[in-house]
């Protein structure tokens, strides 16, 4: 299957709904600075996991409070409960934004802008809106997650999903609260999640078949086990653990930077 991006449109397209939101930010190889000088410096596999994707905010700083029973949202200096926050408090951060949807919507979607803050069916789990719309290309889903080596809080998780967009629709993250008793705090300030552009080929069924073992060779099998090439790139890789002379700090991220070269390389021409 083509994996290629389609040449003329971006894989991604974020729009921004609620004007007063945070945009979202391509994420960073040094994780906001937060990275270990050594692990920035040397460790290339790192660097690429922290930078793949964007950073998502919230629309607006969130205060909750979970009892263990059920989620508590300050408005206004007093606190409701989820299901008594009115469905229209996105205009409390944003005074213009039902007048701005307004002027834009069709007739029929004028009133039924996406929920700034919801409760799902699971205790404890908050559906927060990112202000934003999103569209993928063709082919392409967002593979939505937690920030990625950037601690968030110890007081929520992000959950995990991959979001097939090829119709807009609202970018949502599902997070569940995990301090009980105290207020917590989601701060517009600080990335609250990380969407990756994903090819539908790499989550299919094809892809992750394993049956009969299928993707597990033995070491030693005559057809699928380790040749001379497997071998070669295994002692390349292991080398240093028994050689220390030969270790060089950032061997890896140079290789693959000349790698990334030589496929630019070959591309343009």
């Amino acid at each position: 299957m083509d994996t290629e991006a389609p040449s003329r449109r971006p894989v991604v397209v974020f729009r921004k709904a609620l004007l007063s939101s945070p945009g979202p930010l391509r994420a960073d190889a040094s994780a906001l600075g937060t990275l270990p000088t050594a692990a920035f410096q040397y460790c290339e596999a790192i660097r690429t996991a922290s930078s793949f994707g964007w950073y998502i905010f919230p629309p607006c700083d969130i205060r909750a409070l979970w009892d263990g029973t059920q989620i508590l949202l300050a408005r206004n200096g007093e606190w409701y409960p989820l299901d008594a926050v009115p469905y229209d408090v996105v205009s409390d951060i944003d005074p213009t934004f039902i007048d701005y949807w307004g002027k834009f919507a069709p007739p029929d979607m004028k009133k039924n802008w996406p929920p700034l803050v919801t409760g799902l069916f699971h205790p404890g789990i908050l559906q927060i809106w990112s202000g934003l719309l999103v569209t993928t290309a063709k082919g392409w889903g967002l593979s939505v997650g937690p920030t990625c080596n950037l601690r968030s809080s110890s007081d929520y998780v992000p959950y995990e999903a991959i979001v097939e967009a090829n119709y807009c629709r609202p970018l949502f993250i599902n997070v569940q609260l995990i301090t009980t008793g105290r207020e917590i705090f989601i701060s517009r300030s600080r990335p609250l999640f990380q969407v990756k552009p994903v090819h539908e080929s790499c989550f299919s069924d094809e892809t992750m078949r394993c049956d009969e073992l299928d993707g597990i060779a033995p070491v030693g099998d005559a057809e699928t086990g380790m040749k001379e090439a497997d071998w070669n790139g295994y002692r390349a890789s292991v080398s240093l653990l028994y050689e220390p002379e030969a270790f060089s700090p950032g061997r890896y991220a140079v290789e693959r930077r000349k790698n990334r070269k030589r496929s630019q390389h070959k591309h343009v021409r």
